[in-house]
């Protein structure tokens, strides 16, 4: 029984593994940019549906509890009076670089689902969204 040695090399070269490196590193730099881009406008989408979730989550409870509901805003948090009682508030949960306003002042939610038409406007930076608030059926689109 003899034994053979292999004459040829295993594996990879030294040289080999840091050419693949240098490859992905380049990938890397140039998939980057794009992704913080992307990421960005994901938040920005994010903090949009946050004041629509809001906003349908105060008319449904004007419905649920037979009672108006008044809304204002100030510094990124709603006031909400519920009928006659103290005002609660609600922290908006939106990045720290978003602004919203909302026209008019003061919107109103009714038993009947219904609302104040309004018009809310989320800014960051260039980007803008208007959420608007329908009167008839008292839902943001």
């Amino acid at each position: 029984m003899s034994i053979r040695h292999r004459t040829g090399q295993r594996g990879f070269s030294l040289f080999e593994l840091m050419a693949v490196l240098v490859i992905l590193a380049i990938g890397a730099a140039v998939v980057a940019p794009s992704s913080g881009k992307m990421l960005s406008k994901l938040s920005f989408r994010r903090d949009g549906l946050e004041v629509k979730k809001q906003l349908r989550t105060l008319k449904a409870m004007a419905v649920s509890k037979g009672q108006s509901v008044r809304v204002s805003l100030e510094d990124q948090t709603f006031l909400i009076q519920l009928g006659a009682k103290d005002e609660v508030r609600r922290q908006l949960k939106l990045d720290e670089e978003c602004s919203l306003e909302m026209n008019p002042n003061v919107v109103k939610f009714t038993p009947l689902g219904t609302a104040t038409p309004a018009k809310l406007v989320l800014a960051r930076g260039e980007r803008t969204r208007t959420i608007q608030l329908d009167a008839l059926t008292g839902l943001p689109y």
